[in-house]
C-alpha cells in the first residue's frame, strides 16, 4: 500500500515540474463514491489537498512507529520516511501557498483554503456536497496543525449555509452524518476555545438520542427540512 502512494507521490513530482502547483502531490480519486476502475488514471482527477495531507500523515505515523519499536534496522527506515514526510509537507506548502495566491481576492480575503491545485475560480459561497461532506473531514482528520486552514474551512461552511448547530448538512435538504462529524470534532478540539467542541459533541448526542436507538445514520434529515415534513 505504502508503494503505491508513494510511486504516485513521485508521478506528481516527475511530470508535473515546479512552478507547475501539482508538484508533489498524489494523484488518485479523492473519495470512493467518486472513483472508477475503468478510469483511474492521473487526468482522471483533480490532485486534491487533501490527498496529500492524509497520506503525509499516514508516513509521518509510520516512521513514528517504526522509531518507536526500538528495532535497530526500523531506525534507517523511520529517518527515511521522516525525511519523506518533511518533503511532502514542504511541497504541499508550496502548491497550497501558490494556489491561494492565484485565486479570487475575496477567497483570500475571507481566509478560504482552496481544495485542488487549480481551484482559483470559487467564491466564498461556492461549496459543493463532497468537498463538504468528505474533502473537509480528510483535512481535519490529516491534523496538519495549521489554525487558518482549520478556520477557513469552518468559515466556508457557515458562509455556504452547510452547517447547522454544528451538524454538517449536505445539498438542499438539511442531513446530517455521524461519520462526517468526526472531522467538526477534530476540528474544533484543537481550537483555543473548547466550548464549540463541546457544543458539536452535545448536538450529536442529543440528535442520536433522539432517534430512539442511540445511533446517528450516516445520513439523516433534520426534522421540518424537507418537503412533507412539517416545520413546527
Amino acid at each position: 500500500m505504502l508503494a503505491y502512494v508513494l510511486a504516485s507521490y513521485e508521478y506528481g513530482k516527475q511530470h508535473y515540474p515546479l512552478p507547475d502547483r501539482r508538484y508533489g502531490l498524489i494523484w488518485g480519486s479523492p473519495e470512493a463514491d467518486l472513483g472508477d476502475p475503468h478510469n483511474d488514471f492521473p487526468e482522471s482527477h483533480p490532485f486534491y489537498y487533501q490527498n496529500a495531507a492524509r497520506i503525509w500523515r499516514s508516513v509521518t505515523e509510520h516512521a513514528r512507529v517504526l522509531a518507536m519499536t526500538g528495532r535497530p534496522e526500523h531506525q534507517a527506515l523511520s529517518s527515511r520516511y521522516q525525511q519523506l514526510a518533511g518533503e511532502m509537507r514542504a511541497n504541499l506548502q508550496h502548491s497550497l501557498a501558490a494556489t491561494i495566491a492565484a485565486g479570487l481576492p475575496e477567497m483570500r480575503q475571507a481566509g478560504i483554503p482552496p481544495f485542488e491545485a487549480n481551484d482559483t475560480a470559487r467564491r466564498p459561497a461556492e461549496l459543493s456536497s463532497y468537498e463538504n461532506h468528505r474533502f473537509m473531514e480528510e483535512w481535519f482528520l490529516a491534523d496538519w496543525g495549521d489554525a487558518s486552514i482549520d478556520a477557513g474551512h469552518f468559515k466556508h461552511r457557515a458562509l455556504a449555509g452547510l452547517e447547522i448547530c454544528g451538524l454538517n448538512t449536505d445539498g438542499t435538504n438539511a442531513r446530517t452524518s455521524n461519520f462526517t462529524m468526526q472531522d467538526t470534532l477534530a476540528g474544533r478540539i484543537r481550537q483555543l476555545d473548547y466550548r464549540p467542541f463541546l457544543l458539536s459533541l452535545y448536538v450529536l448526542v442529543c440528535f442520536a438520542a433522539d432517534s430512539g436507538n442511540r445511533y446517528a445514520p450516516e445520513d439523516a434529515y433534520i426534522p421540518g427540512s424537507y418537503p412533507g415534513e412539517p416545520s413546527h
